[in-house]
């Protein structure tokens, strides 16, 4: 036979519980909360946080986009928007993030271009072994304009993603050293360090190439996501 007491302090027990479940739940949503705004606007002091304000400020300039550049290092180390702005007399504008951001960076990149400006061609300028890394699904996340942006995202991401004090203590970090594009305004990307000297390239072990076998089919799925867009918005589109 159970005893009152006993019943008692198992009731209390599961009350405790569940008040300590509800605090949880409630503190993870407020953090994913407070996340997703500060990635919303951008409000994240980060290694690449410049870059991606300086490139997204671009849009603010209305002018129709005769050529929209969209990739990753390979497009903003070689290639100079400026320059081909001059020699074609168009207006180019490169939108150039980098490789962590992968496909789904630059994908979510030609959703914004496209919506705060017309467009009449795109070309997409990624690392040669791109379709062989392993698709960073945060990205999808981290530069979304809109919730429909988020392509193939787990909700285990999601949570993972915005719910860390790691983007809360940059939130304060970018408050109090807010990002800085001067740098970046030379170059029209991000300047490149030193290169290694002739001994620390000698000692550095050489890479693997890449091969067929290893790209990820996930990677074709948002190459299939650029071209349905690139459909549905009728603008001429070249994958380089």
């Amino acid at each position: 036979m159970i005893s009152q007491n006993s019943s008692t302090s198992n009731f209390s027990y599961l009350r405790y519980l569940a008040l300590g479940a509800v605090a949880c739940i409630s503190m993870t949503s407020l953090v994913m909360g407070v996340s997703l705004y500060a990635v919303r606007n951008n409000l994240i002091w980060w290694q690449f946080g410049d870059l991606f304000a300086y490139q997204t400020k671009k849009l603010q300039d209305k002018r129709p986009i005769d050529v929209l550049l969209v990739g990753d290092s390979s497009l903003g180390n070689g290639v100079d928007a400026r320059q081909w702005s001059r020699e074609l007399n168009k207006n180019v504008v490169s939108l150039a993030l980098t490789g962590i951001n992968g496909l789904e960076g630059s994908l979510n990149m030609i959703r914004r271009a496209t919506r705060h400006v017309p467009v009449s061609a795109i070309i997409i300028i990624q690392a040669a072994d791109m379709m062989t890394r392993v698709p960073n699904r945060k990205a999808s996340l981290y530069t979304a304009e809109r919730w429909e942006d988020i392509d193939d995202l787990r909700p285990l991401d999601l949570v993972s993603g915005l719910a860390n004090w790691d983007i809360l203590s940059r939130t304060i970090v970018h408050l109090v050293k807010p990002n800085d594009d001067s740098k970046i305004q030379d170059f029209d990307y991000v300047p490149q360090t030193e290169p290694l000297s002739s001994v620390a390239h000698f000692l550095t072990p050489p890479q693997p190439s890449a091969d067929v076998k290893d790209i990820q089919d996930a990677n074709f799925r948002i190459v299939r996501h650029i071209a349905d867009e690139c459909r549905r918005l009728k603008i001429a589109c070249v994958y380089i």
